[in-house]
C-alpha cells in the first residue's frame, strides 16, 4: 500500500521501487552559482531544441522514445491537465461497394470515449460509423444526381443515373460521450 502524496516528504510506508528515480529520467539541477533563471532557460532551450528535431531521423526518434515518456510524466506529475496530447490513426470503414479511410485525430477525452465504445459497449468505432457512412455515400450521391438533374437545358432536363462514389476521406477531430441520466 502506497501512502503520502506527490510532492509531500515520503512516507514510511512507501515502497523503495516508488523513490527510484527512472535511469532514463532527466535531472535538471542548478549549479550553486547560477542564477535562479538559468535552469529555467536552460531547460527551455533543451525542450525546444528536441520539439524541432525530425523525428523520421531514426537516432533521434529512439532517443524521444526512450527519453520522453520520462519527461511526460514529469510534466504530469507538476500540471496533470497539461499533459493532453493529440494522437492520429487510420482506420477503414468497409462498405460494399467502398472502402472509406476515415483519419482520426484524438485527445484524452476522444480516447477514452473510444475505450469506452470498444472496450465497454463492445463495438468498435469501424461498426458504429458503417451506417452512417453508408447513409452520407448515399446522401452524396443523391445531391450529385440532383445537382445534375437541376440543370436547365434549352432542350429540357438532363437525365442521370445513380452516381457512384469512388474515393471519399472522412476526418474525425473529435469524440465523446456522455452518460443519459433520465432512465
Amino acid at each position: 500500500m502506497v501512502h503520502g502524496s506527490i510532492g509531500s516528504p515520503p512516507d514510511k510506508a512507501v515502497t523503495p521501487s516508488i523513490l527510484i528515480r527512472s535511469r532514463h529520467e532527466p535531472k535538471f539541477t542548478r549549479p550553486r552559482d547560477a542564477p535562479r533563471g538559468a535552469v529555467g532557460n536552460r531547460i527551455g532551450s533543451y525542450l525546444r531544441r528536441v520539439n524541432a528535431d525530425n523525428l523520421y531521423d531514426s537516432s533521434a526518434r529512439t532517443a524521444f522514445l526512450r527519453h520522453a515518456p520520462a519527461i511526460v510524466q514529469k510534466l504530469a506529475l507538476t500540471d496533470p491537465v497539461g499533459v493532453d496530447f493529440f494522437t492520429a490513426d487510420h482506420l477503414h470503414v468497409d462498405l460494399e461497394y467502398l472502402a472509406v479511410p476515415l483519419a482520426l485525430t484524438l485527445n484524452q477525452r476522444g480516447r477514452t470515449a473510444m475505450t469506452v465504445l470498444t472496450e465497454i459497449i463492445g463495438c468498435p468505432l469501424v461498426d458504429a460509423l458503417r451506417s452512417g457512412v453508408h447513409a452520407l455515400v448515399g446522401a452524396v450521391a443523391e445531391q450529385a444526381r440532383g445537382s445534375i438533374e437541376g440543370v436547365d437545358l434549352p432542350n429540357g432536363p438532363v437525365n442521370a443515373e445513380e452516381p457512384q462514389c469512388d474515393d471519399l476521406d472522412l476526418t474525425i477531430d473529435e469524440i465523446d460521450f456522455s452518460r443519459d441520466t433520465t432512465s
